[in-house]
């Protein structure tokens, strides 16, 4: 066993450690002779986190290759309060370039905290107190730490991929070279995903048998069968029946498509985020198999019996002899490696818990809320957090319903969520159900209320949900007003929306692909409910096969938006990897006259683009535009260094990434594009704060729209944060039903549906003229400033007391003009002016 100690920068130079870089931790460094390392070594870290809150560290390995950020190793891992140990198995690091790391030319490693101190504080009130860096008490290498013998653990997977601790790799031959006892047969192919811990997430498949020797008696065999995808894909393992020596087992019947939708990729909806990541969800990943079976022979046979190579997949296996002696629950193999998962998890998965922050209301008296005051047709969010101290039904009532506005009843489902690509998760309360009208649990409870007035008439009305025990008796009873102010809000002419595509499940089976229209019907449907739009809509990829269902997609966009400007995202990149360059010149141009009339069509040429391939781009859009005078063509930036597209494009797409500034989109406004198209439009796009990015800012910064990612994008199962490159981005959730009236849907589309509703309060708040409108527009403009970077500063708080001003400033408008009509019909009366309305007059 070889343990070296030490602290910053290990240099490895023929077997010596040959100096010593000072990085933020200074401490002194056990000189030992390193001896070659082994991909079973692991490296362990050991260190303490003296703040209150997670800190990200940067493990960086450089071999003897490495010269730049893509041929070395940058693992971050983020690292909670208190002491913490990270364990990582050498053999299956990567470069960034995703090229196997020289373990045995190791020549640096960096540990270093990734977070800046300089202007970070410890939260409100802490007086200036900066977080603290983080401790790092030893750096070195242990062995491979292994499972008692009586436990075989394989692990399958690629050549160099990890491996969990204390299981035997098992790959594919290379030149003729097996590393490990297992003979496989089959026309294989090696998996690798991203995924929560070493075990799970890489393995085999298309394994037809496999053959390994195995001493005679009685055994247990555990298989692990889950391939867990990875983007969009949830691989359809619908037969996973096997025969062990030939003797075929008991397995399950063969899923329909159906039975799978419900029991595999729906496998996690009824659970909630309650105990932690590992015990709610990725434990129970990887479609376990489990047999005791007698060996007679010195040869063990499994075949799989699928009818695909995805039905013939193994991640793991473990064997373990049924030896009174050996065999006890606490040495149940199956056991064993879990115990192993779980530490890996718990080591390089940070869990934040996120409490429930709103009001709180607790059983008893029946509790008041603000009143709450709406625009006609304006729809707003009314959040509470709800203490039960017994089960209870809800009921609701409300004159403001009968009278015809719309209503909106939900619950906030805790569902642990992943932050982007990082291997942070939180719980999160952003998924809203419909709140039925069945029995709540004991406890604490969310609950969220989305209110449209439509076309409601001016008054006051009353909202009341009541929850009542068994015996009717209410426990606990929430209400409050909804006044309908005589105002109405002019129509935006700046766009505010999502983009949708395809539900990726109903493109996994041939008999649910007619169901897409109707499901995009339902989606469009529920969106124009809070006026909002999808943007950048479902569009099939428009072949000769599908150009039916293309045609069929803009018929419908165009029957619920009428003349609109809509963005293909999709299909001009699909279709340059399929076609020839004059086949695609020829096939843009009849696509882009038959999408000519109504729908102006943008297609997606550019999507945060590296600077290398600017010049490509450049091309496309050349030729794009060469192909029909009516072809445009749209990119997305999110890096200054490509503002050298924005010649080529007709639409523009910007981010804080790439730098929102007032002027800038002012003077592209202006500019001509590249094919003498003089209506350049700009979007913005995917911004940190929904509500203030579609309100206020898209009124302040002129751009032509707002659109918001994604509207149903899973990784692979839409419940797991932990599989996949990156987090799951969904405005609508993949539920047991359908094309539900009240479908499950994300919080920040209301979110999305507030910033477009003040929007229209921005754009009356230019109609008017007088002193107090213009001193309010100007103070509202001050404070937004130029850029982004400056309105970013503005809080919730803030919009919330720039809307009531606004609306302060329209009710005593219309206070006074019933004041004059009443003065010219001869029957004066002063203006019962309310008492917060005083200072405006």
């Amino acid at each position: 066993m070889v343990s070296l100690i030490f602290i910053g920068l290990l240099q490895i130079s023929s077997g010596l450690l040959a100096r010593e870089v000072q990085l933020p931790w200074q401490m002194q460094i056990d000189k030992q002779k390193v001896e070659i390392l082994s991909e079973k070594d692991v490296l362990v870290i050991k260190g303490t986190n003296p703040n209150l809150g997670s800190e990200l560290l940067v493990i960086r390995l450089d071999d003897e290759e490495s010269h730049d950020y893509y041929s070395r190793s940058n693992l971050e891992r983020r690292v909670k309060p208190g002491s913490f140990e990270l364990r990582l198995p050498m053999g299956g690091i990567k470069k960034e370039n995703k090229e196997r790391l020289d373990i045995n030319k190791l020549k640096r490693i960096y540990v270093f905290n990734a977070d800046k101190y300089q202007s970070k504080h410890l939260g409100v009130g802490s007086k200036n107190r900066l977080r603290k860096k983080v401790k790092i008490n030893s750096i070195g290498f242990e062995q491979n730490e292994p499972l008692p013998e009586f436990v075989h653990a394989y692990d399958f997977g690629a050549r160099h991929s990890e491996v969990l601790e204390g299981s035997q790799p098992v790959s594919l031959v290379v030149n003729n070279k097996s590393f490990s006892p297992i003979q496989l047969f089959g026309q294989m192919r090696e998996i690798e995903r991203p995924g929560p811990e070493p075990w799970g997430r890489d393995g085999i498949a298309g394994i037809e048998e496999l053959r390994l020797p195995l001493a005679k008696g009685l055994w247990r065999i555990v298989l692990f069968r889950e391939d867990l995808g990875e983007w969009e894909n949830l691989p359809r393992q619908l037969n996973l029946a096997l025969a062990i020596n030939g003797i075929k087992q008991i397995t399950p019947p063969k899923n329909s498509a159906s039975q799978w939708y419900q029991k595999e990729y729906l496998k996690f909806y009824h659970q909630q985020a309650n105990t932690d990541p590992w015990q709610d969800i990725v434990k129970h990943r990887g479609l376990v198999q489990s047999y005791d079976f007698e060996q007679l022979s010195d040869q063990l046979s499994i075949q799989l019996l699928g009818d695909s190579p995805q039905q013939r997949f193994i991640s793991g296996m473990i064997l373990q002899k049924l030896d009174e002696k050996v065999y006890q629950n606490a040495s149940n193999g199956l056991l064993l490696v879990n115990q192993r998962r779980e530490r890996y998890f718990r080591q390089h998965w940070m869990v934040e818990d996120q409490r429930l922050v709103t009001q709180k209301i607790l059983s008893g008296s029946p509790i008041s809320l603000n009143k709450l005051t709406l625009a006609q047709g304006e729809g707003r969010l009314v959040e509470f957090d709800l203490e039960l101290g017994s089960a209870a039904s809800p009921e609701w009532q409300s004159s403001f319903i009968n009278s015809g506005g719309y209503v909106e009843v939900r619950r906030s489902l805790p569902r642990w969520r992943r932050a982007g690509s990082a291997q942070t998760i939180k719980k999160k309360f952003n998924h809203l159900t419909a709140l039925k009208k069945e029995k709540l649990n004991q406890g604490p409870h969310k609950i969220s209320i989305w209110l449209k007035s439509d076309e409601l008439q001016v008054g006051d009305y009353a909202f009341s949900l009541a929850f009542t025990n068994d015996n009717e008796q209410i426990i606990s009873h929430v209400q409050f007003e909804i006044e309908v102010l005589a105002q109405k809000l002019p129509m935006n002419e700046q766009k505010v929306g999502i983009y949708l595509d395809h539900s990726p499940h109903l493109q996994f089976f041939k008999e649910w692909e007619p169901l897409q229209l109707a499901q995009i019907y339902c989606d469009l449907n529920y969106l124009d409910r809070l006026d909002l739009r999808a943007l950048s809509p479902p569009m099939a990829l428009p072949t000769e096969d599908n150009i039916e269902l293309w045609l069929n997609e803009l018929a419908l966009y165009k029957e619920f938006y009428g003349k609109a400007d809509l963005l293909a995202y999709t299909p001009y990149k699909r279709l340059k990897e399929v076609l020839s360059e004059e086949a695609l010149q020829v096939k843009m141009a009849k696509l882009a006259t038959l999408s000519q009339g109504g729908i102006n069509v943008y297609w997606s040429i550019a999507d945060e683009a590296l600077k290398e391939t600017l010049g490509l781009i450049t091309q496309d859009a050349q030729r794009l535009h060469s192909a029909n005078q009516f072809a445009k063509a749209a990119g997305h930036l999110n890096n200054p260094n490509q503002k050298e597209l924005i010649n080529a494009l007709d639409l523009i797409l910007i981010n804080h990434g790439f730098g929102v500034d007032k002027r800038e989109i002012m003077q592209i406004h202006k500019s001509i594009s590249a094919n003498g198209n003089q209506d350049k439009r700009v979007w913005l796009y995917n911004m940190p704060a929904f509500r203030l990015a579609a309100g206020a800012f898209l009124w302040h910064s002129g751009a032509d729209a707002y659109v918001q990612w994604h509207g149903r994008m899973p990784t692979a199962n839409p419940y797991d944060p932990t599989d996949g490159r990156e987090a799951d981005y969904q405005f609508f959730y993949p539920q047991p039903r359908s094309c539900m009236a009240l479908p499950d849907v994300d919080k920040g589309l209301f979110e999305l549906a507030m910033g477009q509703y003040e929007l229209r309060w921005y754009l009356w708040l230019d109609q008017q003229s007088g002193p107090q409108a213009e001193q309010l527009q100007q103070n509202i403009e001050k404070t937004l400033g130029e850029r982004w970077l400056q309105a970013a500063k503005v809080d919730t708080l803030q919009l919330d007391q720039w809307r009531a001003q606004i609306m302060t400033l329209a009710q005593s408008l219309i206070l006074i003009d019933e004041y004059q009509v009443s003065k010219l019909s001869g029957e004066v009366h002063e203006p019962s002016i309310h008492p917060r309305y005083k200072d405006q007059n």
